[in-house]
C-alpha cells in the first residue's frame, strides 16, 4: 500500500459504485471517497472515524477497485503552495476569515467548528467567496435564514473590499420594513430523541449491521443545530453508498421528527 500514492476508481469500482453488490458499507463509504486526486494518507485521515482505515483501503486496493493514478503523486509542500496573493487579496481574506470565524462563534458555538474548519482552509478569493456561500446555506438550513442572510451580506461586502453594513441599519433608500405578521402559537416541537429513534429504526432497517457507523455520530449530537447538520450529512452519504431514493425517503421520514433551530 502505497499511502503517497494517488488513488482513482477502476472498473470494477465504478461498477461497485454503480451496483453495490460486493463490498459492506464501510468499504463503499471510503470508495466514495476516491475521486483521482487524493493521496492514499488522505484518505486514511478522512475514514478515521472507521474502525481500522487501513484495512479497508487494503481491502479495496487488493479487491481491484481502486489503484494508484499512474504517473501522479501527491502534491508537495513546494507544488501544492499556490500562487502568493497580492497584499490587498490577503488583507481581504484574513478580514473575512475573521469575521467568519467570530459571527459563527456567535451563532453556533461549538457547532461552529466544522464550518469554520472548512473557511479556514481556503486559499484564493474565488475559493473562500464559493465556501462562504455553502455556509450560509448551511446556516440557513439550521433554521437561522435571518442570520444566513446578514452573514451573507457581510462577508460578501468583506470579499468586494467594502466595509459591512451594521447589522440591523436600513439601507439609505430601503422602505421602513412591515409590520411582523401575527402568526398563531407555533406546535410544540418534536424533541431530538424522536429524530434519533426515526434515525435508528431506518439506518437498521435498511442496512442492517452498516448502519453502526452512520448512527455513532448522530447518536452522539447534543443541540438540535448539530443533530440537524449531522442528519444531512447523513442523508448524503446514504446517497451515495444506497441510492438516491433511499436518501430522499430517509430525508422526508426523518424531517417531521426535527425540532427547529
Amino acid at each position: 500500500m502505497d499511502l503517497d500514492a494517488v488513488y482513482r476508481k477502476t472498473q470494477k469500482g465504478q461498477e461497485e459504485m454503480a451496483q453495490r453488490t460486493v463490498l459492506g458499507m464501510r468499504e463503499r463509504t471510503l470508495l466514495v471517497m476516491v475521486d483521482g486526486k487524493t493521496a492514499g494518507s488522505e484518505l486514511l485521515a478522512r475514514a478515521k472515524h472507521m474502525p481500522d482505515p487501513p484495512a479497508l483501503l487494503a481491502r479495496l486496493i487488493d479487491g481491484g477497485f481502486i489503484a494508484p493514478e499512474a504517473g501522479v503523486a501527491a502534491p508537495t509542500a513546494a507544488t501544492a503552495r499556490p500562487a502568493a496573493l497580492a497584499p490587498q487579496d490577503q488583507l481581504i481574506m484574513k478580514n473575512t476569515m475573521r469575521y467568519a470565524e467570530h459571527f459563527l462563534d456567535e451563532v453556533l458555538g461549538p457547532d461552529a467548528d466544522m464550518l469554520s474548519e472548512a473557511i479556514d482552509r481556503c486559499k484564493t478569493i474565488p475559493e473562500l467567496r464559493t465556501r462562504i456561500e455553502k455556509t450560509r446555506d448551511a446556516i440557513a438550513g439550521m433554521g437561522k435564514k435571518r442570520r444566513a442572510e446578514e452573514f451573507w451580506i457581510a462577508a460578501q461586502a468583506l470579499i468586494e473590499g467594502r466595509t459591512p453594513p451594521v447589522p440591523g441599519q436600513a439601507a439609505p433608500a430601503a422602505a421602513p420594513p412591515p409590520p411582523p405578521p401575527v402568526v398563531p402559537a407555533a406546535a410544540p416541537q418534536p424533541a431530538v430523541h424522536e429524530a434519533i429513534s426515526f434515525a435508528r429504526r431506518y439506518l437498521n432497517d435498511h442496512l442492517g449491521p452498516d448502519a453502526d457507523i452512520l448512527m455513532e455520530p448522530i447518536e452522539r449530537c447534543r443541540t438540535t443545530a448539530e443533530l440537524r447538520a449531522r442528519i444531512e450529512i447523513t442523508r448524503d452519504t446514504l446517497g451515495n453508498v444506497a441510492g438516491k431514493r433511499k436518501a430522499d425517503e430517509f430525508w422526508s421520514g426523518i424531517l417531521p421528527h426535527l425540532p427547529q433551530a
